[in-house]
């Protein structure tokens, strides 16, 4: 059989884990994955969930790097802790 998902991309490894979900993901649901597949790939793409894009967030963490800065970012400043709830309770064994 091989490995499920292999030569595949994560919405094929999302798929495989649903249709075979009482044993890859008795425990755990797959929220990582499903929130992975949303994000925007362009790096210059303001990111609905974060607020920020790739490169923005890329040159607040130099500046914080270079700068010492310890002040937030205005970039995150509408940032939420956390981006996304859970939507579902994990599965029960």
């Amino acid at each position: 059989m091989g490995v499920p998902g292999a030569g595949g991309n994560l919405q094929s490894a999302i798929n495989f884990n649903n249709a075979h979900a009482d044993v890859e993901i008795p425990f755990f649901n797959q929220d990582i994955f499903e929130l992975a597949q949303t994000i925007m790939l362009d790096p210059n793409v303001i990111d609905p969930i974060f607020g920020i894009s790739y490169n923005q967030a890329l040159d607040s963490d130099q500046n914080v790097g270079v700068n010492g800065s310890t002040q937030p970012s205005a970039n995150f400043t509408s940032m939420q802790s956390s981006p996304r709830p859970i939507t579902r309770p994990g599965r029960q064994t």
